[in-house]
């Protein structure tokens, strides 16, 4: 089933759909309550929010007798599988959510994070309009993976400006809320925040302010396990601000998408083209590679690879063990050119951890993939880990946490980030200590 197929039936069964809507979301706030903080917990929007808007469009379709019984089975007994891994391992301290007790009070450094932030700020500065010069800006293109497709270099440029973009954002908003600043420094500050903001929304992603909040989150994570609880209310405000803006800059990449695509869009409240739909379905369409994959029984229309390929398949590209052209396309495009059998056009709903299971290792392998997937996360988000005393440290740590989050949502592309911050950020790191010395070196003259 395609999108437009699926926007009719729901359009003709609302009601419906809302009922099942508001259901998930008591389930999983339910089930999930105990490891989340507040409503801006990253764990909200990666597990809560997505999986509630899945699980609804799942209960929809099975209702409607879109999808059988063996596709709406297997998705329930992975995501039970799921929260069984999940569930296995124990937070140190119940009474602290998330990743609070594993932090030790951090010794402040102020030149090593000043020495990261300018150093990200500055590669960032540098990086990113290269790429808006060589292959255009994404928010103005049909889909955004057209500005690395079949690009070379670029790609690579796109996995370092991904860790960049995390160690400036954190660095910013630690030195916002714990620094003494001069006028100087605000300005630098207001600086990044807005060439971080700006670039977002110019990268396409519908939600990529979002991300912001959930980094802000990190810093305050840290700052509570040091003490520093002064920050909490200054911090608060920023999230909800931050919050509030991601929608907006949502909403604008949603006109501008409309206008790309040449869609003649009205605002009457009738009106299906109207972008105010085309904002609200996005959330709809946070399942959208269910409604794709399971209808018609198309996931088993698909042709198998390999999936050590499929797991890996952007890092044994990006290293070229085998060339693009013979790597087999991800599933989630697959799925698009199956329903868009004319289009050259790079894009694709996001795999989900239950269906990469399924396609790659059938309907038993796919409730042990789910359950791996769910100890996994469990291991280093439910404070297995221990971390030293450090602020590179836990930026690392940060780092590895914020991308794992994206295990359930997308396997390999999880698998590449996390590729992507142990490659680069070491990189970045042998940059600063470079840096650092250079100075001490100079200073010491």
């Amino acid at each position: 089933m395609d999108l437009g197929e699926f926007t009719i039936l729901l359009a003709i069964n609302f009601d419906l759909y809302i009922y099942y809507l508001i259901f998930s979301f008591f389930i999983y706030l339910t089930i999930y309550k105990k490891y989340y903080n507040n409503i801006l917990d990253p764990f909200i929007f990666f597990f809560i929010f997505v999986f509630a808007f899945c699980f609804t469009n799942i209960l929809f379709l099975f209702d409607l007798g879109e999808i059988s019984f063996f596709y709406f089975s297997n998705y329930i007994i992975c995501q039970i599988s799921f929260f069984i891994g999940y569930s296995r391992f124990k937070s140190y301290n119940s009474k602290i959510k998330l990743i609070d007790c594993i932090i030790k009070p951090i010794k402040k450094d102020n030149s090593k994070i000043y020495i990261y932030f300018l150093t990200s700020l500055i590669s960032f500065i540098i990086l990113q309009p290269i790429v808006y010069v060589v292959s255009g800006i994404p928010l103005f293109m049909q889909s955004r993976w057209e500005t690395f497709d079949g690009s070379g270099g670029l790609g690579l440029i796109d996995r370092l400006l991904d860790v960049i973009r995390f160690i400036l954002a954190f660095t910013t908003f630690w030195i916002f809320f714990s620094f003494k600043k001069s006028v100087s420094l605000y300005i630098l500050l207001f600086f990044s925040f807005l060439f971080l903001v700006g670039t977002s929304i110019l990268n396409g992603s519908k939600m990529a302010i979002l991300d912001y909040v959930f980094i802000l989150s990190f810093v305050h994570i840290a700052f509570r396990a040091n003490g520093w609880n002064v920050y909490n209310i200054k911090i608060k405000n920023v999230q909800n601000f931050l919050f509030i803006l991601s929608f907006f800059g949502a909403f604008y990449a949603v006109i501008v998408h409309y206008t790309v695509n040449n869609v003649e869009f009205g605002l009457d409240a009738n009106d299906y083209t109207n972008p105010i739909y085309g904002f609200l379905l996005r959330f709809v369409y946070s399942g959208d590679v269910y409604i794709m994959a399971y209808p018609n029984n198309v996931l088993d229309k698909l042709q198998w690879y390999n999936p050590f390929i499929g797991m890996f398949r952007n890092i044994i590209g990006m290293l070229r063990i085998i060339p693009w052209d013979q790597i087999p396309k991800d599933i989630g495009f697959t799925l698009y050119d199956y329903f868009n059998p004319n289009s050259d056009i790079p894009r694709g709903p996001t795999m989900k951890f239950d269906i990469f299971g399924l396609f790659f290792f059938n309907y038993f392998g796919s409730i042990i993939f789910s359950f791996l997937v769910g100890l996994i996360l469990s291991y280093v988000t439910n404070l297995k880990l221990r971390i030293k005393a450090d602020f590179t440290h836990y930026l690392a740590y940060s780092l590895v946490v914020y991308y794992l989050y994206l295990l359930p949502i997308n396997p390999p592309v999880a698998i590449s980030k996390l590729f992507n911050v142990f490659v680069f950020f070491l990189l970045f790191r042998y940059l600063f200590k470079l840096i650092k010395y250079s100075a001490i070196k100079k200073y010491a003259l």
